[in-house]
């Protein structure tokens, strides 16, 4: 089972150096959480990553545009932080556009279009949000231990995309540190495994390690949600 950690922090981003794990050269301290194994090819990979978590993803935005729905039903004009309140420079602004002085003018692409915007913005953000809203993602796909594996992880706030993962057949958890003791339902020769596999790691940038993928681009949200 997975360790979840889902503070983002300067080491624990898909943008951050050897793999998107904090490790400290001095104290050679190594936390990578969260992170898959499969033998799937990188786009098979990519694929099932994409068919085990865009569900999750379609959910928790239709969740949070019904919220956004009865929100803007009492009130056109509503601001931000009046209901998805993040501590950003944009929460005292109007959800809407101004041109829309009417509930009635304002349609489903309206309200997809301002909640995307929104996650946007949250997803930007260096620090960690702790909001429902910020549920968009980065998946990045690493050469695995072997020459038929591949290694991977999804970077949310939002902790369900791991959560799912750790209940697939088709990957499992390769998560390690060496802070604390390993897991206990972790043999020892597999815990040395993926230490060696960290110990390896190049010290590079993420672009130099991985290739990737994100979130659904607006206009596939929009086509799910308003089909649905």
């Amino acid at each position: 089972m997975a360790r979840t950690k889902h503070a983002r922090n300067r080491y624990d981003t898909p943008h951050s150096y050897a793999g998107g794990v904090e490790r400290e050269r001095t104290t050679v301290s190594t936390k990578a959480y969260d992170y898959f194994i499969t033998d799937l090819s990188v786009f098979d990979a990519a694929d099932r990553i994409r068919e085990t978590i865009n569900p999750v993803f379609f959910d928790a935005f239709r969740e949070q545009l019904d919220l956004l729905n009865e929100r803007l039903q009492e009130n056109v004009n509503a601001t931000w932080d009046e209901t998805f309140l993040a501590d950003l420079p944009s929460d005292n602004q109007r959800i809407l556009p101004a041109r829309i002085t009417d509930i009635n003018q304002c349609s489903d692409f309206d309200k997809i279009d301002a909640l995307y915007e929104r996650m946007s913005e949250l997803k930007k953000c260096a620090r960690r949000t702790l909001t429902p809203v910020d549920i968009f993602y980065d998946a990045i796909i690493m050469r695995g231990p072997d020459d038929n594996t591949v290694v991977f992880k999804v970077f949310s706030e939002n902790p369900a995309y791991t959560e799912t993962l750790d209940t697939q057949d088709w990957c499992s958890d390769f998560s390690y540190w060496n802070n604390t003791d390993r897991d206990d339902n972790v043999s020892e020769e597999e815990w040395e495994r993926r230490a060696q596999y960290w110990r390896d790691m190049p010290y590079k940038p993420m672009s130099e390690l991985s290739v990737g993928f994100t979130q659904p681009p607006m206009s596939t949200v929009t086509i799910n949600l308003t089909r649905s």
